[in-house]
């Protein structure tokens, strides 16, 4: 019998993003599964008060969710309005039907696991970089600040979009950047 072996190499990081967003691009988009992970790269996502979180979307354990602080994960059983803002916490989850208002922002480590449409000015948080999936839109008002990247092309200054932009690759926006109301996120989209 022949002797196999096993070669113990760690991924590198562009490698596990690139395996990560291939998985997620296999899951089905109208599921109950989550259709945004919360910020698994750490920190908190808040989430402008008039947003309404759908049934099915989890709260992690120390969230600050409905005036509350969560001692356990906490599974919504029917949509709710937020008042007043709140803090989600790494490894919460929005379900699909989840509509997140302006002033949104989103942590590193948030992927979009099923198309999202934008209603409010969203942003990506300082240090952060949101990688945009192909099929994207960024909505005319989007502001992409410098060192973005749009279709392969580097921002130098920080711009304010005059049209809305369709991505059909290469694009990553950096922390400081804001997708205006009318933007629609693809499955695959990850802040990083």
């Amino acid at each position: 019998m022949k002797s196999t072996r096993c070669i113990d190499k760690p991924l590198s990081r562009p490698a596990v993003i690139k395996l990560l967003v291939g998985l997620l691009g296999c899951l089905v988009a109208n599921s109950q599964q989550a259709q945004i992970v919360v910020g698994l790269g750490g920190g908190a996502t808040t989430v402008a008060s008039g947003s309404i979180v759908a049934a099915g979307s989890v709260m992690a354990a120390g969230s600050l969710f409905a005036g509350t602080t969560l001692v356990s994960a906490t599974a919504l059983t029917a949509a709710t309005t937020v008042y007043g803002g709140a803090a989600l916490a790494s490894g919460s989850s929005f379900a699909a039907g989840t509509v997140l208002a302006g002033g949104t922002t989103l942590a590193a480590g948030t992927t979009v696991v099923g198309a999202t449409s934008v209603y409010g000015a969203t942003t990506v948080v300082a240090g952060a970089t949101a990688v945009a999936a192909a099929g994207s839109t960024l909505a005319a008002g989007t502001t992409v600040a410098a060192g973005s990247i749009v279709n392969g092309a580097v921002v130098a200054s920080t711009t304010t979009l005059v049209t809305s932009t369709t991505v059909i690759g290469g694009t990553m926006l950096v922390g400081g950047s804001t997708m205006a109301a009318g933007s629609a996120l693809a499955a695959g989209t990850i802040v990083l």
